[in-house]
């Protein structure tokens, strides 16, 4: 009798262990087995892809830093350093129903070593007190980041100035890491502008491999041009042909390597597209394009830039092509696949 007593007591003790167990996993949501503890956290609700893999830059903050081979062509509009920018990357998130802040910090002939904590350092710009204004930067030791801001940026683009600088990899991993030091979420981005391409700025192109081994992404936008009107690339579904870069150029006396505002197009589109994984075919690029402000100064409007900036006449104006569906909508079909191409 007392050996039945204390089998019913186990066979109970057992009961209720098990029923412990089974309600644990319900409220924990856990499978059998698992450990509380060894679930992994979801992401946070703002960093993650909807079912379409789009990413919503609703709320989000960006940095553009750079000089006038990212603001000539529109990307952000020349004039508005430190502050938020209204250029073509800024339009193309308004036309897609988002609210993010871009910011603009791009200053004339201004390179990638002016952006670190040092303040600039460009003595060849500001003279020999290093006092005298240049490309919106009013002399020596300047910061030219708005460094309150720097903690909220969600992403940073950077682009080095027309240089083939031997300390390329050394002064971006430099800018980057203030933005890194400040927000170690911070997502990070190299444009590599036509510039780069056709002077064969090794110190730049070799080292954009490396730059994404640290995790950059690569807008390799002037690769995209150069491969287009050297004839490496054929546009799908166009049909226009290209013999040299001034369909993607500035060309006058004095100015024939600034982007124009088909660059700057398609310098934006590639950014957006990398930020939140859309897919390139904006229905409305033409109205976008024409209704934005470009050069120097970010005051010259679409109808004037071709007057202003090609006392050379371009053998296949930017216009045509802007104005060509058909082509328009081939360039955007390759520009996912300059995204991270090096």
């Amino acid at each position: 009798m007392k050996k039945l007593v204390v089998s019913v007591l186990i066979i109970a003790a057992s009961l209720l262990a098990m029923s412990s167990s089974c309600k644990k996993e319900l409220v924990t949501g856990k499978t059998p087995g698992q450990m509380i503890g060894d679930e992994k956290p979801d992401p946070k609700p703002d960093d993650k892809p909807s079912q379409d893999g789009i990413v919503s830059l609703n709320g989000k903050k960006i940095m553009v830093i750079g000089n006038s081979m990212v603001y000539y062509g529109g990307c952000v509009q020349n004039g508005s350093q430190k502050n938020p920018d209204p250029g073509l990357l800024s339009q193309l998130i308004k036309a897609y129903s988002e609210t993010a802040t871009v910011y603009d910090c791009t200053y004339g002939g201004h390179a990638l070593h002016d952006f670190t904590s040092k303040g600039c350092v460009s003595s060849k710009l500001h003279g020999d007190a290093g006092t005298t204004s240049s490309g919106n930067c009013p002399g020596l030791g300047t910061e030219l980041l708005p460094t309150s801001v720097i903690p909220s940026v969600d992403y940073v683009f950077i682009s080095e100035a027309g240089d083939n600088n031997s300390l390329f990899y050394t002064d971006a991993t430099a800018v980057f890491k203030r933005f890194k030091d400040a927000n170690p979420n911070v997502k990070c981005f190299y444009i590599n502008h036509i510039y780069s391409v056709y002077k064969t700025h090794t110190n730049v192109t070799s080292n954009l491999s490396r730059l994404h081994a640290d995790g950059v992404t690569i807008i390799n936008c002037g690769q995209l041009a150069y491969d287009i009107y050297t004839g490496r690339v054929k546009v799908p579904g166009g049909n226009m042909s290209y013999s040299d870069r001034y369909t993607f150029c500035n060309h006058t006396s004095s100015d024939t390597y600034h982007p124009n505002p088909l660059m700057g197009y398609i310098m934006s589109q590639m950014c957006y597209c990398a930020l939140t994984g859309r897919e390139p075919f904006f229905e409305n690029y033409s109205s976008l394009i024409k209704g934005s402000y470009y050069g120097g100064g970010g005051s010259v409007s679409y109808s004037n830039y071709y007057n202003k900036y090609y006392t050379t006449a371009a053998a296949h104006p930017f216009m045509d092509v802007i104005d060509n569906k058909a082509e328009m909508r081939g360039i955007q079909e390759l520009i996912p696949s300059y995204i991270n191409k090096y």
